[in-house]
């Protein structure tokens, strides 16, 4: 989720004297654990912002504007020497978590690939480039916890790993201390 919208605030943030304006316990674990980039809430009659990790809490007072940034990937370009460690980057995905839909035979992910590679190397890497691109967008939203399980797993196998990825095209972490 990238915008939470409540009415009351998180515990301990923006909150005011009287027992009727304490923040919720439940949404600062909220904010910890599921890493909104916006919590938006009211209640507390101010307007102040306060980051936790990088998600943006905007105490909201009225009308406002509110500009929405998302750190946008750059499309990674995948060299020839990249290749192979980043297919078996996509193939370890692929497998961890296949697609929902089955498509006919020979519309798979990684059978479009080969098709690609016959066509010509340029062509396959700018595919594969491309798949890994909207992996790494789904993967901005998993929580640590699942990018840290994913590193181990694709590590063990001597696969280059999530947070290596999300370094090298992420043009900004999502939290303060993440490894990637």
């Amino acid at each position: 989720m990238d915008i939470f919208i409540a009415h009351n605030s998180p515990a301990g943030i923006h909150e005011r004297d009287d027992h009727v304006h304490q923040g919720f316990d439940a949404f600062l674990k909220y904010i910890e654990t599921s890493r909104p980039r916006y919590f938006l809430h009211g209640h507390q009659h101010l307007r102040q912002t306060t980051m936790i990790g990088d998600t943006r809490v905007i105490g909201v007072l009225g009308e406002e504007v509110i500009e929405v940034e998302y750190p946008p990937l750059a499309m990674p370009k995948i060299s020839q020497e990249d290749y192979e460690p980043m297919k078996a980057f996509f193939i370890a995905w692929m497998e961890r978590f296949p697609i929902s839909i089955q498509p006919p035979p020979g519309h798979q992910p990684i059978d479009i690939l080969k098709k690609l590679e016959e066509m010509g190397m340029a062509k396959a890497r700018l595919g594969l480039g491309q798949a890994i691109g909207d992996t790494l967008e789904q993967a901005l939203y998993l929580p640590a916890s699942e990018i840290e399980s994913i590193d181990r797993d694709f590590s063990a196998r001597d696969i280059i790993t999530l947070s290596q990825l999300l370094a090298k095209y992420s043009r900004k972490p999502r939290r303060t201390g993440d490894t990637y």
